[in-house]
């Protein structure tokens, strides 16, 4: 293979291992081994498994973050968006890939979600890919909630984004608890019960008028 595929095999490789188990507990040679590349190969195309790492978390960042701006495209900039069409757009390109048939799409969400908890270097990096967007969607929503606070709809989106990538959303950590009553529900049912619970909270917010 060439340079280029090989350095896409690393990071595919790479990918499916990090969304699995997590940062740590992978060793650069095995990801090398997945590859079917030797670990000086590997080490010439990447410095230390911190870099693969931090590619493929900026590039999946990326990746979410155009997702999202081109779902409220059609909307004129600077102009009121519905409320949840704009938390829609936020929590769609996240959730769908949950069950896409692609294993590398599939793979994007817990691949940031492990990046959360990475390495410093990597969590900075990701805070910067998220922040390219996430300006654009908090003057969004400040829009669509003209009494929030830019304070306040910081507050919400920032927690929007954590219940985004919580474990009951990826993994239906408590419906054992319920007696199985969200473990059968489809993606689209999931979106909308996060778009009406995400909706309460910065409508909650501004319903004070606090300044």
């Amino acid at each position: 293979m060439s340079k280029v595929e090989n350095i896409e095999e690393v990071l595919r490789c790479a990918q499916s291992l990090f969304s699995k188990r997590g940062y740590d507990s992978i060793a650069l040679r095995e990801i090398a081994d997945a590859a079917h590349l030797s670990l000086g190969t590997v080490s010439f195309y990447f410095k230390a498994k911190e870099d693969i790492f931090q590619t493929l978390v900026q590039r999946a960042v990326r990746t979410i973050g155009k997702e999202r701006l081109g779902l409220l495209a059609h909307f004129p900039p600077n102009s009121f968006t519905p409320l949840e069409h704009i938390l829609f757009a936020i929590i769609w390109p996240v959730l769908r890939r949950l069950e896409d048939p692609d294993p590398i799409e599939r793979s994007i969400p817990r691949l940031i979600r492990w990046a959360l908890t990475g390495p410093a270097r990597v969590e900075e990096s990701l805070r910067k890919e998220f922040d390219a967007t996430a300006a654009d969607l908090i003057r969004t929503l400040q829009i669509a909630c003209p009494q929030l606070t830019r304070a306040r709809a910081i507050w919400a989106y920032s927690f929007t984004i954590s219940m985004l990538y919580s474990r009951q959303v990826f993994d239906d950590r408590y419906a054992a608890l319920m007696e199985d009553q969200t473990a059968d529900k489809s993606l689209q049912e999931r979106a909308m019960l996060l778009i009406k619970f995400a909706s309460a909270g910065f409508l909650g917010l501004q319903s004070d008028g606090e300044s």
